[in-house]
């Protein structure tokens, strides 16, 4: 039995818009590929693939929430789709929401205990939960110079649109005097989403 004429054509048209979307991306285009994942998933929405593609351009632009939900119906999905559990967390993580993100990291743990870049991504997320803990032992004892340090390694962690960390650093600023410093970081601090 031969497939009909439509279908090929609607076929032909997913997979055009999936490998355009990947190569918007690969141009880093984000936006643009985006819009080709979007039509893409119109045309199937229930290819799993697709919804972790346009979650991956959406973590580019930072478009975190969106990330979320594309994930969340990957999974809805495919409950053994590593890559939007993986992506999920990657956003919870640079929302400052850790303890979610490893929820989210154990249930792709759950569905496939021999992926590595979800074990990896496990004991990350670990690590930043310890150095977080350490920097609030750091500005505690007022050791504020350490602390700003730290900070510059969960910057890297967590991105530098972590507004939590980017006010520990206020803070850390003002206590030292540094107030120009504190001022301007404030000022950028305004332009995070």
């Amino acid at each position: 039995m031969q497939p009909c004429a439509g279908c090929l054509n609607v076929y032909a048209s997913i997979i055009f818009r999936k490998n355009r979307g990947n190569d918007l991306y690969k141009n880093r285009d984000y936006t643009a590929a985006i819009g080709a994942y979007t039509k893409a998933i119109d045309l199937e929405p229930s290819a799993p693939l697709l919804y972790t593609n346009r979650a991956a351009a959406y973590l580019m632009t930072h478009q975190f929430k969106e990330v979320i939900a594309d994930c969340d119906k990957a999974i809805q999905l495919d409950r053994a789709c590593s890559k939007a559990y993986l992506r999920k967390a990657s956003a919870l993580k640079s929302l400052g929401r850790l303890d979610e993100a490893l929820v989210v990291l154990n249930a792709g743990y759950d569905t496939d205990p021999k992926n590595a870049a979800v074990v990896q991504e496990r004991q990350a997320i670990i690590a930043v939960n310890n150095r977080l803990a350490e920097l609030e032992g750091y500005i505690a004892n007022g050791s504020y110079a350490n602390a700003l340090i730290l900070i510059d390694t969960l910057s890297r962690d967590l991105g530098t649109q972590n507004k939590g960390i980017n006010l520990k650093k206020v803070e850390c600023l003002l206590k030292m005097k540094r107030v120009e410093e504190a001022f301007n970081m404030t000022n950028t601090l305004v332009s995070i989403p």
